[in-house]
């Protein structure tokens, strides 16, 4: 992928998200579908690597229940100087082999927002390793395996959510690192 196919990824997702957070129960095929490539807890699709999960099938059946019942949220529109936030923790993850470790360099989310943005009411960030196809990176945000509080689910679905950044660069070891910063509101560039 050359540096034009990553911004273009970053966009396709803004599509995906704002799909989801428009018309929550028309993603629930896809993830309907996600359940027979899983084997017990490793989910293996077709043309990717087998994938050991935390909760296997139990997260997207609770991923699709939730969307079901997910009233609208207003669309999403994408902010450079936010994107340049996403983009700051993105090329730090790119240098990175080991990504459990990776926070440990880095300040939080909201001390590298601020950095770049005011908000008003709210800041956060997700972050998706792997997925190369808009609609997997954020499905697999929603599923959110292994996350007890489903931060990333809540934080996209956030009704006050207003911006976002995102950022995709390659990782050596695992294809692609996307970083999704989300603000409501702005109070100023």
């Amino acid at each position: 992928m050359n540096k034009e196919d990553y911004e273009l990824l970053a966009y396709s997702i803004l599509a995906e998200l704002n799909l989801a957070r428009h018309f929550p129960h028309l993603v629930t095929p896809s993830l309907t579908q996600r359940l027979e490539y899983f084997h017990h807890f490793k989910y293996s699709p077709p043309n990717y690597e087998p994938v050991d999960t935390v909760e296997g099938k139990t997260a997207v059946r609770e991923c699709i229940d939730f969307l079901k019942v997910q009233p609208s949220t207003p669309l999403v529109s994408m902010h450079k100087r936010l994107t340049l936030a996403a983009q700051s923790l993105a090329k730090h993850f790119s240098k990175c082999i080991d990504l459990g470790t990776a926070y440990e360099d880095t300040c939080t989310a909201e001390e590298r927002i601020a950095k770049y943005v005011n908000w008003k009411t709210m800041a956060g960030e997700c972050v998706s390793i792997g997925n190369t196809i808009a609609s997997d990176v954020v499905n697999t945000l929603l599923i959110d395996d292994g996350v007890e509080n489903r931060y990333n689910r809540r934080l996209l679905f956030n009704k006050n959510a207003t911006l976002v950044g995102i950022a995709c660069v390659p990782n050596e070891l695992f294809g692609v690192v996307t970083v999704i910063d989300v603000i409501g509101g702005e109070l100023n560039y």
